[in-house]
Order: structure tokens, then sequence, then C-alpha cells
């Protein structure tokens, strides 16, 4: 059988039996497909898992494929009835969700206490920057997910109790296990932790459990969503881009001008609105992608290959960490990405560590504090450090894996009942001109 011909068959078999899971940003990544969401209609929750849920990948080929050619070949923008946005069913997208356990991983190493033993000063110094990926991606796949000609397919109740049954399980699952952690942590933090606006008090941004100081941000970015989505509708694709492109580079002027020195750092690596520009710039992909901006793998590529050479001479020129660059690069990852059939980035196994990559990032760092209080303080194991992250890292895999199945995925349903029981509609938001 022809290479082509097993690639096709490949990816059929994929759309009929992958999961969509719950890969849309910080954490979310793939994208969804739909059923009726016309006003008066409930989601099943037993069916859809917050807003993209665990469902069966079942658009017929024909109409697949046909919304692959539409989203990756385009080389124009044409009229609203072309336009993607207006399409029930769009394909999944299991290379973003794949990357975003690479993306997990960067963060891993960063925070792991003997990183420098082990790996290049580039790839255990890239930690922050890889949470910017996060931020990119999810404003991307939040349009994938949600847009539509005139405004976003479910109502802004239902939207803003998605996300937060997208987050809140492993989230609160996490602060359990640093309990801890609580304890080193300034008496007055908890309640800002616990209600995720620790990143707006810089002091308080890494209380408690340190990587929560981004789900504190995308929480924001969260509540802004619709608004931004709404003046992308309004003033058209292009000029949001313009709009997103211009804060981008502002900011990081600013932030590079101004805020520099220890005496700022947690203000201007935490701050949220120092971070929204880079969920804008996500946003503002999404828009041009499904508008008919054309991509290619050969994006992925070249922005992989721009990675790998910033990784290589970060410890030399400390500069390629600029947030506009890196979100330059990131943003060729993601549209190279964008494609329904990668066959490494589609594998199976990669597909599940991509789910599981919010509870890898939101637990890792606690279960790090419980290992290594059991092996160097407890048993006074003096582990290698390439055996003691080995083992460490096989934890942390294994135990965000069950946390996927156990926790994060059962209460997305709980909290989609609920909102359910409590009659919510999903009514379009409709603002009060389209693109």
């Amino acid at each position: 059988m022809p290479k082509t011909n097993e690639h096709e068959m490949q990816a059929r078999n994929w759309r009929q039996t992958a999961q969509v899971g719950d890969a849309r940003d910080p954490s979310d990544n793939a994208p969804v497909t739909y059923r009726d969401s016309s006003p008066g209609t409930h989601q099943n929750p037993d069916v859809v898992d917050h807003s993209y849920g665990d469902v069966a990948a079942h658009a017929k080929s024909g109409a697949s494929e046909l919304s692959r050619r539409t989203v990756s070949q385009s080389r124009h923008f044409k009229s609203e009835d072309r336009d993607l946005l207006a399409c029930a069913q769009r394909p999944n997208l299991p290379a973003l969700t794949s990357l975003r356990f690479f993306a997990a991983l960067f963060v891993v190493i960063f925070h792991y206490r003997h990183k420098e033993a082990i790996f290049p000063f580039g790839i255990s110094h890239f930690g922050y920057e890889a949470v910017t990926f996060f931020f990119i991606l999810s404003g991307f796949i939040l349009t994938y997910t949600h847009a539509r000609p005139k405004g976003l397919n479910v109502s802004l109740r239902a939207f803003l109790t998605m996300r937060i049954a997208r987050i809140a399980p492993a989230y609160y699952l996490a602060l359990v296990v640093a309990l801890p952690s609580l304890l080193k942590s300034p008496w007055f933090a908890a309640p800002f932790v616990v209600l995720m606006v620790q990143a707006w008090i810089p002091p308080l941004a890494l209380a408690w459990n340190l990587p929560a100081w981004s789900l504190s941000n995308e929480m924001f970015f969260y509540l802004c969503y619709p608004a931004f989505y709404w003046l992308a509708l309004r003033i058209g694709a292009i000029p949001f881009f313009c709009v997103a492109a211009t804060v981008l580079i502002a900011t990081t002027i600013y932030r590079d001008t101004y805020l520099v020195g220890e005496e700022w750092h947690h203000f201007s690596a935490y701050f949220p609105l120092l971070n929204l520009p880079q969920f804008m710039w996500g946003l503002a992909l999404g828009n041009l992608f499904l508008r008919g901006l054309f991509t290619h793998w050969t994006m992925l590529v070249a922005g992989l290959l721009s990675l790998l050479g910033i990784l290589i001479g970060l410890e030399a020129h400390t500069w390629l960490t600029n947030t506009s660059l890196l979100s330059v690069v990131f943003s060729f990852i993601v549209l190279g990405a964008a494609q329904e059939y990668i066959p490494i980035l589609s594998s199976r196994p990669l597909f599940i560590l991509g789910d599981a990559s919010y509870s890898i990032y939101i637990l890792h760092f606690p279960i790090g504090g419980w290992w290594n209080k059991i092996t160097a303080v407890l048993f006074k194991l003096e582990l290698h450090p390439t055996l003691d992250f080995s083992l460490y890292l096989v934890g942390v895999l294994g135990l965000s894996v069950a946390a996927l199945y156990w926790v994060e995925k059962p209460g997305r349903r709980a909290i989609q009942r609920w909102m359910t029981a409590q009659g919510s509609r999903d009514r379009p938001l409709e603002p009060s001109r389209s693109v």
C-alpha cells in the first residue's frame, strides 16, 4: 500500500476513534466537534465534557477533509458564509495536544533541583518561557473551539462555567497535595490562592503551589476573552491582529526597559496585565486561522528549528527570551501543528500525555516536594541526578495521568451536570456587528 494511503487510513482511524479530550488550553488545546447548541438546547454533560468534552471524533471524512482544506490551504479571506467559523464541525488537531506535553516537560525540568547536572543551559532554564507557549495556545484554541461569525457558540455564563470546570479540579487537588508548602507561605496568602487571584499581588504570586500563578493569569484571560473576541468581530480580524501585535511589542519594550532588576521581577513576570498580550496574540492568530490563513507542516519545522536555535544560544544571548521573539516562534509552531493529522505528534501515547499536561504542570511541583522529602530526608538516599530525575518523572507522569481520569474528567462532568441542573442554556453571544 502506498505510504500516502497509509497516512490517510491512519488519519481516518484517528478521527473515528480518538477522544477529543480536553485539549484546549494552559492548559488547553485541541478542538471539539460540537453538536446542536442552538438557543434552548442543553448539552448532555455525559457527552460533552465542559466546553469541549470527551466527544468521539465522529465527523465524516468528507466533511472533515473539506474543513481541513478550508483551514490549511486557503490563501485569501472571503465572505462570511465561506468562513470556517460558520462550520458546525471542525477537525480535531491532536498535534497541538501532544505539543502541550513538551511544554509542560520544560517546566518540570526547570523546577527540578539538580537540573544543571543533567540538562544543557537552554533546556534547564526555559520553564518560564514555556508558559508563554501555553498562554498563546490558550487564546488560539479558545477561538478555534468557540468562535463563530456573530459571537461565541455558547452563552457567557456557560463559557465561564466551562472554563472553571476545565481548571478547578486539578488546581484544588494540587493545593491539597501542596499543603506542606502552605506553612511556608505568608499566613494571609491562602484566600488569594484559593480564589485564583494571587498573581494580582506580586509578592504572593508563588505562594502555596508555585505553578498556580499562571492559572491566576488564565482565569483573568477567560474573563476577558468574550470582550476581546467581540472587539475582534467589531474591528475585523486583521485590525485586531495589528492591535494585538502592537500591544505585545509595547509590553515587551516596557518590561525590558523599565521593569528591570530583582525588585521588579515578580511584578514583571507574574502580573496578569503584563501577560495578557500573549493571550491576545493567540486569539488573533486563531481568528486569522479560521478565516483562511495558510498553514503547512513546514511552518512547524521552521518553528522548531528556530526554537532549537534559541535553546542553543540562550546561555550566551539572554535576549533570545524576548517575549515578542518567542511569540513569533511559537506562532509558527502552533500554526504548523494546527493540521488534522501529523504522524508523529498524532500518536496515541503522546496525545494522552498531552491531555494530561495540565495535571503534569500543576501537580509536578508539590509532587517534587514530597519526592525530595521521601528520598533525601526520610530514606537519606543519594541517587545520581539522572536516576533521581527519571524516577521522579515517571512518578509525575503516572500520577498526572491518574489525576486526568480520576479527578479532572469526573470533576468536569460534575460541574457540567451542576450547570445543566441550574438550567443554563447555550445561547450564542451576539455582538451588534460581525466581521
